[in-house]
């Protein structure tokens, strides 16, 4: 049997203008009980559709060949691409 394990990107929510931002539905995505999100990044839909921040972090995890990415509150904050105070 082959497994099948995908990456995962963690970065902080201040790289999302709120906690609601990221509901979309253009967006696959979990809320992790009040604490983040995460976001399914294989699939690239039309851009606009979030910030500025949260477009970098999503098409940065797709070139790092990550499907999920995981915004947390206590994640790291991706240096070079924009916060947001909240």
């Amino acid at each position: 049997m082959e497994l099948c394990i995908e990456k995962m990107l963690v970065v902080s929510t201040a790289h999302l203008y709120g906690p609601y931002e990221v509901p979309s539905k253009s967006y696959i995505y979990y809320e992790l009980d009040g604490y983040g999100w995460l976001v399914y990044c294989a699939l690239k839909p039309e851009s606009g559709l979030l910030n500025e921040g949260a477009e970098a972090v999503l098409e940065m995890a797709r070139e790092q060949g990550c499907v999920w990415v995981k915004f947390d509150p206590d994640g790291p904050v991706v240096e070079g691409i924009k916060t947001y105070d909240w």
